[in-house]
């Protein structure tokens, strides 16, 4: 929804709903700006430096929770789960549920297509961030991370929104059967790729997808699934768990 400036009321709502009372709501409308607004280039509150400054506030508050709620867990682990924790996927699902696209100002004119599914809403909840530091302290922004990032502190939905499952599979092949998995994919008529990934040619996982790319990504993200929850490999990926 474009809009041109947003309203005291409008500004409220927003504030109620990250849980975040601002001192100076000036900081918060300057994260809410997109660049189409700018009036003076060289303004030293503007939507492009608060999204530079969220990315490594949010990036330190994961590591923090990451730190005390696994720690068991070494640097690679813990790397892998900030990096699945701080991907544009789970960013693009906390924008969302947070409403931010009701909230963003443009010039009215659409220029922001397909806002839903943009890089943008991402961005722009780096940029609350930005905001919310600037304005509230590190303490609030803490707060503000754990809180609408809680639901994702969790294995098994780490799992599934792992940006990379072809490098998590192959990071436990590796480690543990000293091979690499390997991949078979044939295109399909009117449905796009087909994918299949095998280790030891006795655990399998199989996917689809528009592209190669894709139908791999889901072959390896249930293979890892699998692997997960057999018995057989239980005490091996727990070992991964606390060494990987």
């Amino acid at each position: 929804m474009d809009q041109k400036s947003i309203s005291p009321a409008r500004l409220r709502e927003l504030q109620k709903i990250i849980g975040v009372r601002f001192h100076k709501e000036k900081g918060l409308i300057s994260a809410l700006a997109h660049t189409c607004c700018r009036n003076r280039p060289d303004q030293a509150l503007t939507f492009e430096r608060l999204e530079f400054f969220g990315d490594a506030l949010l990036n330190f508050a994961i590591c923090e929770k990451l730190f005390h709620k696994f720690p068991q867990a070494n640097e690679g682990l813990l790397s892998r789960l900030r990096s699945t924790l701080v991907s544009k996927k789970v960013l693009l699902r906390v924008a969302k549920t947070l409403k931010l696209r009701h909230f963003l100002i443009t010039q009215g004119n659409g220029v922001i297509q397909d806002l839903a599914n943009s890089k943008l809403l991402s961005d722009l909840l780096e940029a609350v961030i930005g905001a919310i530091f600037l304005d509230r302290g590190l303490t609030h922004v803490q707060k503000f991370v754990w809180k609408h990032w809680e639901r994702y502190f969790d294995e098994k939905k780490l799992i599934r929104l792992d940006p990379n499952p072809k490098s998590t599979l192959q990071e436990l092949s590796q480690k543990f059967f000293h091979v690499l998995p390997i991949y078979e994919v044939k295109l399909l008529r009117k449905t796009g790729f087909q994918a299949s990934v095998r280790i030891l040619k006795k655990m399998m996982g199989s996917g689809k997808g528009l592209s190669k790319q894709a139908a791999e990504e889901e072959a390896a993200l249930k293979l890892v699934r699998k692997l997960k929850s057999k018995k057989t490999y239980s005490r091996l990926l727990k070992k991964a768990t606390r060494e990987a």
